[in-house]
């Protein structure tokens, strides 16, 4: 009897696999596109490259091309940030691959792969690293606490962040990491970082948290979390 199962339990197998080869793959791609989509994440996109981009998302097991409308999540102008956006998947299927690729010539491109976690929310943070397109992503960490600002930052270089006049620097950044957060009281203590005019305080409210990030030229693009 023991023989006998193990004989079924092959052929099944067998079965399963030729049944895979002889649809394709566009009709996996299809199934899993019509997977029911019971889990969701958040997923806010931040443009520090020097030109428009456009960000992708999709299942990791999808086989065609990310970059094809259908998935698509946004169009983003340099130096600027996406809504949060609901990102829908099936429970099965947690491990997504993101990508991101210029918008004008579509030429330049980079993807990442990342295991999302049901309701929890993340930055998806495209950056140059020298000429290469990076794309990093970023647990978000909402902590709002009254009457402070909760800040990090992320750095597209190697960076010590030093905030107005002070001459010693607040924290150290590695090229594509983040910072631990850090507690500021006054929002005017933000407007010049590395004196570059961030205009912190004309987006910022107190008790919310926030991520900077600094991008290879310095420029700074300010990402609520």
């Amino acid at each position: 009897m023991k023989l006998c199962n193990k004989k079924i339990i092959i052929a099944v197998s067998l079965t399963i696999i030729a049944l895979t080869a002889c649809n394709g793959s566009d009709d996996l791609d299809k199934d899993i596109n019509l997977a029911e989509k019971n889990r969701s994440s958040m997923i806010k996109f931040v443009n520090a490259t020097d030109e428009m981009s456009n960000f992708y998302a999709s299942p990791n097991a999808i086989t065609e091309s990310i970059y094809n409308s259908k998935y698509e999540l946004a169009s983003i102008l340099k130096g600027e940030t996406s809504e949060l956006l609901s990102y829908q998947w099936n429970e099965k299927l947690s491990r997504t691959e993101m990508a991101v690729t210029d918008s004008n010539t579509e030429t330049k491109k980079a993807t990442v792969m990342h295991e999302l976690e049901h309701n929890k929310a993340y930055f998806a943070v495209a950056w140059l690293d020298e000429d290469n397109l990076s794309l990093s992503i970023v647990d978000a960490q909402i902590s709002p606490q009254n009457n402070v600002y909760n800040i990090r930052f992320f750095s597209a270089l190697d960076k010590s962040i030093f905030l107005g006049n002070n001459s010693s620097a607040l924290t150290t950044v590695k090229k594509g990491n983040i910072s631990n957060d850090i507690s500021v009281e006054n929002c005017t203590e933000i407007e010049l970082i590395n004196n570059i005019q961030s205009n912190f305080c004309q987006v910022a409210n107190i008790g919310e948290s926030y991520l900077i990030v600094i991008d290879a030229n310095n420029d700074i693009v300010i990402a609520q979390e």
